[in-house]
Order: structure tokens, then C-alpha cells, then sequence
């Protein structure tokens, strides 16, 4: 069905050479966010394969440095019961999103996000340059755009080290914003009504690289982060988490080395791996305020260093 509408409305499809449609689902599955694109004024690009026999010329649209504009794209809603778009009241933007020079680098319409009930659609206007994010919600049912708030930077605006940071919390009129402004990548909390800061929440000589959960219930952040355990390797990541109002910084996951975590189901529990490059990988199993449980599994490596090898030395 969604296809369907997709096809019929010329709704275009990833230009990553996939046919997959980019959309994002509301929480009902009732309606659909995604774009309509323009981008006859954006020149051709072409590739020749180097393969045996006949090559194969590839063709496709690419904006160059010479450009004047790059591909645009019209933001609209799809209302799936009883087909209908909505189109957002918004100029195009140019098909940019807050992590990479493309609108979908998760593979999905990245920077929007609906609330629960699917009548808000919160999204973020990148310029092309990168210098310029603009914070905006939409009405789903009549297509009116407010502006919430807008960041304007000297280079580069990113809203993550490898993920999307910012988080739309509707039911308490609050936006966790993601933010490099003070020369180290942080979490900032705002007045979604009047999009005036309320606080920063984490702050400091280290970069915050990837929010993993947002405990609405108990006002509580989960995140990543490298660089703020001194004598340690700034490129380890380690897992910290820390109040809405900035307080009660704790680090999760103590030990020396690089870390990686999933959550249990029921959010109890937080299973650790952590390693070095001279140092076999080891699993833990912790609760959410850090404290350890267990030792789940520790890599043995003694019959590889009895071939002689021998680790790299850091």
C-alpha cells in the first residue's frame, strides 16, 4: 500500500541506487513522512565499470562544486488509510541531513521524528554547507511549520560522531539537542514552546559521541563517550549517565579499554564488553547505576599466545 501511494504521488526513492522508499513510519502506522525531490537543474555524473569484456556506463545525478544548487526536496506526509499527502508549509530544502551530505545516511528518512499520536513531525533543515541547522515541527494535519530554533556555525554543524543525537520529547515540551559549541561535542536541553535553552547537561574537556537511551520517566541520559578518564586512551569509548538537569554525572563502565553495551529488555541490566589491543575481550553483566553483577565470559587466549604470537603494542 505504501508503495503504492509512493509510486502514484512520484514520491522519488534513495538516489544510493536502492529502490527502497526513504520514509519514516508514525507510531500508528497510519502516516508516513518522506519527500518529493527535484533535482532536474543538478548535473549528470557517469562512471564507466573496468570489468572484462563490455564495460557498463553508469548515469545518475550528482550536484558538483560548480553547481548553483544542489538537489532540493519537498518535505510531505502521507496519510495512508484514505490516501492523502500533505505537503509541509516550508520551503525545499537542500538534501542534507546533520551527520553526512545526505538526507538518509541510516538508510531511513534521517532528522524527523514524530510523537506519539502522530500529530506532530519534529525535523531538522540542513543547510548545504552544513552551517546552519534549523530545529522545525509540523502539523500533521495541515502541513504548518514553527520554527523552533536554529544553529548557525563558523564550519561544520554534526549532531553526533557516527549517529543522530537530538531527541524530540513532546510529552514534557523539551528537545535534547546535540551541539559542539563550546569545541566539544555535548548534550543540551531545550524549551521545545519557546526553544530557549534550559540547560546544559553534559559539559567538560570530552566529547559526548552517541546518546543510547533517554530514561523520560526518571529524567535520565545514557550515553557514550570518549576522553574524560584521565591516563586512559582518548579513543576508548566508555558508557556514562547523567540527570536532564546536568547533575549526578556517573561513569557506567569503569574499566581500562574500549567498550561496547546492550541493554536487557526490561532495562535492568546492561551487558559490557570491553577490551585493549593487548588486552583478550571480557563481558560483564551490570545494572544501570554501573554496579557489577558478574563476570559473564573472559576470552582465552593462551593457546594463541603459545603459537608465538604476540599482541600489538599500544
Amino acid at each position: 500500500m505504501a508503495q503504492k501511494i509512493l509510486v502514484t504521488q512520484q514520491i522519488t526513492l534513495s538516489w544510493r541506487k536502492s529502490d527502497r522508499p526513504i520514509v519514516l513510519w508514525s507510531p500508528d502506522s497510519k502516516k508516513l513522512a518522506t519527500y518529493q525531490q527535484d533535482q532536474r537543474h543538478v548535473s549528470d555524473m557517469y562512471l564507466v565499470t573496468t570489468n572484462v569484456g563490455e564495460p557498463k556506463l553508469q548515469e545518475w545525478k550528482y550536484p558538483l562544486p560548480t553547481d548553483e544548487d544542489i538537489i532540493k526536496i519537498e518535505r510531505v506526509i502521507i496519510e495512508v488509510d484514505e490516501p492523502k499527502v500533505i505537503r509541509l508549509k516550508t520551503p525545499a530544502d537542500p538534501r542534507r541531513g546533520t551527520l553526512c551530505d545526505d538526507i538518509s545516511c541510516s538508510g531511513a528518512f534521517d532528522d524527523n521524528q514524530w510523537n506519539e499520536d502522530a500529530s506532530k513531525l519534529m525535523f531538522v533543515s540542513t543547510s548545504r554547507d552544513h552551517k546552519e541547522a534549523k530545529l522545525k515541527i509540523a502539523d500533521a494535519s495541515t502541513g504548518e511549520v514553527k520554527n523552533v530554533f536554529e544553529e548557525v556555525v563558523a564550519t561544520q554543524y554534526e549532531s553526533g560522531q557516527g549517529s543522530i543525537n537530538w531527541k524530540y520529547l513532546p510529552a514534557s515540551n523539551e528537545i535534547i539537542w546535540y551541539s559542539e559549541r563550546d569545541n566539544w561535542g555535548h548534550l543540551y536541553l531545550y524549551n521545545l514552546e519557546t526553544g530557549e535553552l534550559k540547560n546544559q547537561i553534559t559539559r567538560g574537556d570530552f566529547v559526548v559521541t552517541e546518546l543510547l537511551e533517554v530514561d523520560k520517566k526518571n529524567r535520565v541520559l545514557y550515553f557514550f563517550a570518549n576522553g574524560k578518564e584521565e591516563g586512559r586512551d582518548p579513543y576508548f569509548t566508555h558508557l556514562y549517565r547523567v540527570n536532564f538537569n546536568g547533575k549526578n554525572l556517573q561513569l557506567l563502565t569503569p574499566e581500562n579499554g574500549n567498550h561496547s553495551v546492550s541493554f536487557s529488555p526490561n532495562g535492568k541490566y546492561i551487558v559490557d564488553t570491553y577490551s585493549q589491543p593487548d588486552v583478550a575481550p571480557v563481558t560483564e553483566l551490570r545494572d544501570r547505576k554501573g554496579k557489577l553483577v558478574m563476570e559473564l565470559e573472559k576470552a582465552d587466549i593462551s593457546r594463541l599466545e603459545a603459537t608465538g604470537w604476540k599482541p600489538p603494542q599500544p
